[in-house]
């Protein structure tokens, strides 16, 4: 995730939590990505 530093600010905890997981799961290999999916009750129907 790249984010000038004058733009933390606007970003809330939880955006760069949501940010930085959508970014790791573009890359994440599709067994790791459902697994971790699986864990965190978030599968897609």
């Amino acid at each position: 995730m790249l984010v000038r530093e004058a733009d933390l600010g606007r970003l809330t905890l939880a955006e760069a939590r949501e940010v930085i997981r959508d970014a790791w799961l573009a890359q994440a290999p599709p067994r790791r990505r459902r697994a971790w999916l699986h864990d965190h009750g978030l599968e897609k129907a």
